[in-house]
C-alpha cells in the first residue's frame, strides 16, 4: 500500500511539472500564456476604442472626466424686471429728472405722475449776516440741547431750521414751547406752499434700465428708488 501511495505521488509531481512546462501544449493542456499574441486574442471587440478628445483637441489628462456629454455651464440668468418709484419731486427738480430720462431711457419705460405736495412750515432762525453768525446761534442752541438743521435753500440761508410742520398751527405750537428752553429769536415760516409734485414711476426695470439709471443719481435728488407699492 505504502509503495502504491508513493508512486503515485511521484506521477503527480511528473504530470504537473510536465504541464508547467508547457510539455503538454500539443494535447491542448499547457499553460495559458500572458504574452502576444494569445492577449490579443482575449480582447473583447477591440474595434470599438476610441480616445475621448476635449475642445482644443487633447487627450483629457488622468483623473480628468472625458465625456462628450459633459454640460456646459449656462449663463448666469439675469435679474427679473421690477417697478420701482422715488420721489416726490418738485417742478424744478422734476424738470432736470424729465430731461434726463427722455435722454437716457426709452419712451414708455417710465413717467412722472403728479401728486399733491403739502404746505410746510419751519421754526426758522436768520437770516444771518454770514457764516459765523450763523455758527454762533449754532454754539448757542447745542448748549441749550435744542436740535436744529442747516437750511440749504438759497433764499433762506445762511439760516437755521428748529423742525418742520404740516401746518402752521403745529409750528406756533413748536415755537411756544422753544421759548420755555430759551430760544427768542425765532420765527415761523412758510418753507413750502401746497403744490402738486410729481413722482418718478419705473414699471420693468431689467438690468440694462439698472446700468442706466446709476448715471441719474444726481437728477434723483438724493432721493432712493424704492420697490412700487402695490
Amino acid at each position: 500500500m505504502l509503495r502504491l501511495s508513493v508512486l503515485l505521488l511521484l506521477l503527480a509531481n511528473a504530470a504537473y511539472f510536465a504541464w508547467s512546462h508547457d510539455l503538454l501544449s500539443s494535447w491542448g493542456l499547457g499553460v495559458a500564456s500572458q504574452s502576444e499574441p494569445q492577449r490579443l486574442k482575449q480582447q473583447i471587440q477591440p474595434e470599438r476604442i476610441r480616445i475621448l478628445k476635449n475642445s482644443d483637441g487633447l487627450v483629457p489628462a488622468k483623473g480628468t472626466a472625458a465625456t462628450l456629454n459633459t454640460p456646459i455651464a449656462s449663463k448666469a440668468t439675469p435679474a427679473p424686471a421690477m417697478c420701482l418709484q422715488a420721489g416726490v419731486f418738485n417742478d424744478k427738480q422734476s424738470a432736470v429728472l424729465r430731461q434726463a430720462l427722455t435722454v437716457n431711457l426709452p419712451a414708455g419705460s417710465w413717467r412722472l405722475d403728479a401728486t399733491p405736495l403739502s404746505a410746510r412750515w419751519i421754526v426758522y432762525m436768520g437770516k444771518y449776516p454770514d457764516n459765523n453768525a450763523r455758527d454762533l446761534k449754532k454754539s448757542q442752541l447745542i448748549n441749550i440741547k435744542v436740535p436744529f438743521e442747516v437750511l440749504a435753500e438759497a433764499s433762506l440761508e445762511p439760516g437755521l431750521s428748529l423742525g418742520s410742520h404740516d401746518s402752521q398751527e403745529a409750528a406756533n405750537q413748536a415755537l411756544n414751547r422753544l421759548f420755555k428752553q430759551g430760544v427768542r429769536t425765532a420765527r415761523v415760516l412758510q418753507e413750502q406752499p401746497g403744490q402738486t409734485g410729481f413722482q418718478l414711476i419705473l414699471p420693468a426695470v431689467d438690468d440694462s434700465a439698472r446700468i442706466k439709471l446709476t448715471a441719474l443719481r444726481a437728477q434723483l435728488a438724493g432721493k432712493p428708488l424704492l420697490p412700487c407699492k402695490s
